[in-house]
This record gives structure tokens, sequence and C-alpha cells, in this order.
């Protein structure tokens, strides 16, 4: 006696199958969908990522669905793939909407920093031209190493320069706090937060070591000018001024003040270098903010 024929599945049964199936091929799509037409700003790579956690999605649900349905009937069978595909496309499409929702994030935190960026560099500028309004070719004159009236205003425009000094370090200070605490609340979550904090150390390094050593040498410039008014005072109107000239009481003084002239002349030539190094790197920023303004701007459009 042969066996029974097998029961063919119902029309039912048939649409529910392929259903399933179309839902299930839509989910492995969705992702290069999305990367074609842009949502998110997705990419083929991150297509093909999000392809591979939707094929462990599936082995997973597959899994459940055949667990349940064992020994069940071919309707019931095929319901549980419309399940799995309808929870694959739920799946799919919430990978797709935070996807949307992280690149906005990253546009928006892009516009913030460039405007934090752009207030920052100002406070800077402006303290820049400052000090560039303090002329120490006046404070050693023959006037002011001599005599009380010049000494005065000379001690006055180093004590001015001084004060910008001071007042550079705690806008630094402020500036690096500031930084930090702009990308700990407005970087976004994902690699583009852990790119932004690679940025800011690295931007925060670089920035400290550049003033630092632009501090020490506008500081021990005006140390060693001050030396040189401090030794004027110490003469005890044993100086004199004629033509434009010191005139000595003895020769003891112009060694005295020939060898603080050389340390003045050792502090300004640190100075220089220094200055150098400075405004390269300034040049340098400001070549990168064009640059980074033009890839903002192409970034924004897309």
């Amino acid at each position: 006696m042969t066996a029974a024929a097998k029961t063919s599945p119902s029309p039912t049964s048939t649409r529910l199958s392929i259903l399933g199936a179309g839902l299930i091929a839509l989910a492995f799509i969705a992702p290069y969908v999305g990367a074609a037409i842009g949502i998110g700003e997705a990419s083929a790579f991150q297509a093909g990522q999000d392809i591979a956690r939707t094929l462990g999605s599936l082995l997973f649900l597959a899994f459940i669905a055949w667990a349940v349905t064992r020994g069940r009937s071919d309707s019931t069978k095929a319901a549980a793939r419309v399940v799995v595909g309808v929870l694959l496309c739920a799946v799919v499409a919430s990978n797709i909407a935070s996807a949307a929702s992280d690149a906005a994030a990253v546009k928006a935190y892009v516009v913030e920093t460039v405007q934090f960026r752009d207030a920052q560099a100002a406070k800077f500028s402006k303290l820049g031209e400052r000090f560039d309004s303090i002329d120490l070719t006046k404070v050693l004159t023959p006037q002011s190493v001599a005599t009380p009236p010049g000494q005065a205003i000379a001690r006055a425009l180093l004590a001015n320069y001084r004060a910008l000094l001071a007042e550079r370090r705690a806008l630094l200070q402020t500036y690096l706090l500031e930084f930090e605490r702009f990308v700990n609340e407005r970087a976004p979550s994902g690699n583009a937060r852990a790119a932004a904090m690679a940025a800011m150390k690295e931007k925060k390094d670089q920035t400290v070591t550049l003033y630092a050593a632009l501090d020490e040498a506008q500081g021990g410039l005006a140390d060693s000018m001050e030396r040189v008014l401090d030794w004027g005072a110490a003469q005890g109107g044993r100086l004199g001024v004629q033509n434009g000239q010191l005139l000595f009481t003895d020769v003891r003084q112009q060694g005295e003040l020939s060898a603080l002239a050389a340390q003045v002349t050792e502090a300004e030539k640190k100075f220089n270098a220094t200055l150098l190094t400075t405004q390269a790197a300034h040049s340098q920023a400001q070549a990168d903010m064009v640059d980074q303004n033009r890839r903002v701007q192409e970034f924004l459009k897309k």
C-alpha cells in the first residue's frame, strides 16, 4: 500500500508564505535603499553593517518561530514567517530612524562647534590687538633707566604687559574648561562622540603647549627688562643722560649694564623665535578654519 500523498498548502498558507518572504526581503533591502537616498547619511559600509545585524535578528527570530510552530499546521508556520518579517522590518525601520536622528544630531553639533570656535577666536583676537598696542621698545631708554619719571613710564608699560599676560592665562583656562564642557554636553553619541572627544584632547594639548611657550618667552622678556629698570633705580642718581646717551659714573656701571642688556638680547631672541612659531601656528589655524568652513558647508548640504 503506497503512502498517502502529501497535502498541498492551502491558498491562505501560500499567500502568507509569500508575504512573509517579501517582508524579510524588504528588511534586508531597506538599509541599501536608505543609503541610496541618503536617509540618515547612511553609507554602503553602514548598510552592510545593518545587513549583518538584520541577519542576526532573522536567525534569532526564525529559531523562536520554529520552536513555537514545530509540529503545527502550514498556515501557522506561514503566519509565523509573516510575524518574523514584520518584526524584522520594525527593527530595520528603527535602525534607519535612529541613523537619521544621529545624522541630524551630528549636523547640529557641527554648526554649534563652528559657532563656539568663532566666538573663542574672537576673544583671543581682541586680546591680541591689546598686546599689539603695547610698544616694548619704549621700556628701555636712557631716560627710563636713569630718571625716575622715565622709570615710572616704563614700569607702567611693563605692568600693563604683565596684566595682559595674566588675562590671557585666565582666558586660556576658561576656554579650555568651556571647550571640554561644550564637547561633553553637546557632542552626539556613538562614533561621532568618540571622534569629537579625541579631537578636543588633541586641540587642547596643542593649545596648552603653544601658549605655555609663548607665555614663558614673553614673561622672560618682561623680567629681563625689569631687571634693567631695577638696576637703574639702584644707582641712586649716579647715572645721567646727555644727547640721548647714558652717562656713567664709573666703568663698573658699564659692565653691569652690558651684562643685563645681554640678558635682554637673549630674551628677545627667544621671544622672536617663539613668536615665529606662534605666528606659523596661527596662520595654519586660519587656513584650517577656511578649509573647515568649506567642508562644513558641503556637509550641511548633504
